[in-house]
């Protein structure tokens, strides 16, 4: 009898059920924090900035940021910059190296997104494994956000997002 190491590992996966199933906490999430429709007039970011930290808003914007590592891979968070002005990204000669873009995307406050459990705990998943995100998306996210103007940071503590085009 031969020894057939692949039938073997082949065996060992089904039995501890290696698949491509994800955890069912995972669309609980999803479900709770996936708005199917955009929520209505969405506010800029220069306009959270001024609002009372206790107020719900929605905000559009775009996911990536010119400071820093957009995502986290532990948790769901990401951050995110002012959405573009579709007048300047429709032009026909506009591409990802416009000047004008990186220059105001540097320029922009930070933002950080970050969505929570129930219990007030970081979702221990990455965002774009969970919400199917990238960067570059545009999104409305509607929550609670605060501004520490001494770092120049504007937090989300995220009670929906949309991602608009879908």
């Amino acid at each position: 009898m031969s020894f057939r190491p692949f039938g073997v590992v082949c065996l060992f996966s089904l039995a501890l059920g290696c698949g491509s199933e994800e955890p069912p906490q995972w669309k609980e999430w999803r479900d709770k924090f996936v708005l199917k429709a955009c929520p209505e007039a969405p506010i800029t970011i220069a306009e959270a900035i001024t609002r009372a930290p206790d107020d719900e808003i929605a905000v559009i914007a775009q996911i990536g940021s010119g400071k820093g590592d957009t995502f986290d891979n532990t948790v769901a968070s990401f951050l995110i910059s002012e959405a573009p002005d579709k007048d300047h990204m429709g032009k026909p000669e506009h591409d990802e190296d416009c000047p004008f873009c990186k220059l105001r995307l540097a320029n922009a406050p930070t933002v950080a997104v970050g969505f929570e459990t129930a219990q007030g705990k970081p979702i221990p998943v990455d965002a774009r494994k969970l919400f199917g995100i990238k960067k570059g998306d545009v999104v409305v996210v509607k929550g609670k956000a605060t501004y520490e103007e001494a770092n120049k940071m504007l937090s989300f503590r995220a009670s929906g997002m949309h991602v608009v085009g879908r």
